[in-house]
């Protein structure tokens, strides 16, 4: 569908994964001990990582419009001045609507590099999708990102399963190394070019959040693992909290730092306070702030204090990371729920902060339990509240 001399554009790099690569032996030529190697993924998966990178849908259709308008605006131009040649043009743009070149395309797909197409094209719109020139074409219309012609051709074409990346003749050309890990290399964090495959940063208020948010993401969505990097609170002994991580990203703000940076806040007490008070500043849009989501059996979940044991809403004043970690986690020998022990009396927002009453089991039944092998349509149901914390921080990045 597309192609390039001499090196792999990030564009296209940013498609894949490097656990999609694949070497095998060449099947155009058996007898030569030649092999062709790929990265191939799933159609869905590519779909997810182009949404994740704000290459939406929505977004490509108003790239499309605004290409073909301004088009028309010159060969109106033109047409005015007496270029009668751009009249043909002209009409072809007026139609030429989203649809319609959704409809032509998986025609023009079929066709375009044929070598035995000897049809002529049957108007102005055929002729101009068939065109292989970078100024002419209308299958690629002019753009800042190709990807977004990407996601309309993927759009038009139900049928595709596959998506593949060829680098068989820049290994053998001598442009790349044959052992070379094209995508994750050009993903490091000390890559030189950084563009489009720069990771979002995720944060959080503490390494356990870090920890068991890395674990469930490669458990759940393992196709777009690669497009997120963590918070590293270990090496340089980084302190945690949420207090800590609100002023980390007023920090960078601050700095104008152009990583995208999501932060997720714990929905208790001191989490919902921080977040609050970021969400009255003005942030970068490239700086996400979001707060654990309410869980539904969170509703009712019994608590210890002072007056004793009740079942209450811990919504925003006890969800940690661990309320998020399976119900079926959160359970001692008898099958009881941990209770939530509370804590500390937070006066900004009126109202106490808990915490599961022992954690530490909770950690570990977890841990455990996500590191065991299963497809990740199984991971999403075993642990549907980190299904929906995941697919919360998707939503804010577009």
């Amino acid at each position: 569908m597309d192609s390039w001399k001499s090196s792999v554009p990030d564009h296209m790099i940013s498609l894949f994964q490097e656990n999609e690569r694949d070497k095998f032996p060449n099947k155009d030529y058996p007898e030569e001990e030649w092999t062709t190697t790929i990265y191939k993924a799933r159609k869905e998966d590519v779909l997810l990582r182009l949404e994740l990178m704000g290459v939406t849908l929505e977004r490509a259709k108003a790239v499309f419009e605004q290409w073909r308008l301004e088009e028309l605006d010159m060969y109106t131009e033109w047409l005015s001045e007496g270029n009668d040649w751009a009249t043909d043009t002209k009409e072809a743009l007026e139609q030429f609507t989203i649809n319609e070149w959704m409809r032509r395309v998986p025609a023009v797909i079929r066709d375009r590099y044929s070598s035995d197409r000897k049809n002529e094209p049957e108007d102005e719109i055929e002729r101009r999708m068939h065109s292989t020139s970078y100024d002419d074409g209308w299958l690629f219309f002019a753009c800042e990102d190709v990807r977004f012609v990407y996601r309309l051709i993927l759009e038009a074409r139900p049928e595709t399963e596959w998506i593949s990346l060829d680098i068989s003749n820049l290994l053998d050309g001598g442009y790349y190394d044959e052992d070379v890990k094209l995508i994750s290399e050009s993903r490091k964090p000390d890559a030189l070019e950084r563009s489009i495959l720069e990771p979002v940063v995720i944060m959080a208020e503490g390494k356990t959040d870090i920890r068991a948010l890395q674990a469930s993401l490669e458990a759940l969505y393992p196709s777009v693992a690669e497009l997120f990097s963590f918070f590293d609170h270990d090496t340089l002994s980084v302190d945690g909290g949420a207090n800590f991580l609100s002023k980390f990203l007023k920090a960078f703000a601050a700095a104008r730092t152009p990583v995208k940076i999501v932060a997720v806040f714990d929905n208790d007490a001191a989490g919902r306070m921080e977040f609050q008070r970021l969400e009255r500043l003005t942030l970068p849009s490239n700086i996400r702030a979001l707060c654990l989501p309410e869980i539904e059996f969170a509703r009712a979940y019994p608590t210890v204090g002072p007056q004793g044991t009740h079942k209450m809403d811990i919504n925003g004043d006890a969800v940690g990371i661990e309320l998020l970690m399976g119900q079926h986690n959160l359970c001692d020998g008898d099958g009881e729920l941990f209770p939530i022990r509370w804590t500390q009396y937070y006066s900004g927002s009126k109202s106490y902060q808990g915490e599961v009453s022992d954690k530490d089991a909770v950690q570990k039944a977890f841990f455990k339990d996500i590191a065991a092998p299963r497809d990740s349509m199984a991971a999403r149901k075993k642990f549907p509240e980190l299904d929906l914390l995941w697919r919360t921080i998707f939503e804010r990045l577009n």
